[in-house]
């Protein structure tokens, strides 16, 4: 954050973020809604350069039905059995460990 306020701050266009390379990341590790959220929050909350074609690219994204409940899960602190989706206990990751994966 503190990177790109300072790119914002000196008028750069360009950031030093592959965004499209960002959100292609994001898409072949079903982690769409996440980066979109974070992505909002560093726009709308803290004033971000987020290119509002990523953040609209991301949102418009179909997501899968076990990245939404898995979403549910993480962020909203559903419950995964009354999620109707799920068979069993489910193990929640750090997300560096399930990067790795």
């Amino acid at each position: 954050m503190i990177l790109l306020r300072d790119f914002a701050a000196r008028g750069e266009v360009t950031l030093p973020i592959d965004w499209p390379r960002l959100q292609r990341f994001a898409v072949d590790r079903a982690l769409t809604l996440r980066l979109s959220a974070a992505l909002d929050f560093l726009g709308d909350t803290l004033g971000a350069p987020v290119p509002p074609e990523i953040r609209q690219q991301l949102r418009s994204h179909p997501v899968s039905r076990e990245e939404r409940a898995e979403f549910r899960v993480q962020v909203d602190g559903a419950d995964p059995m009354e999620l109707g989706f799920f068979g069993g206990p489910v193990q929640i990751l750090p997300l560096s460990k399930a990067l790795s994966r």
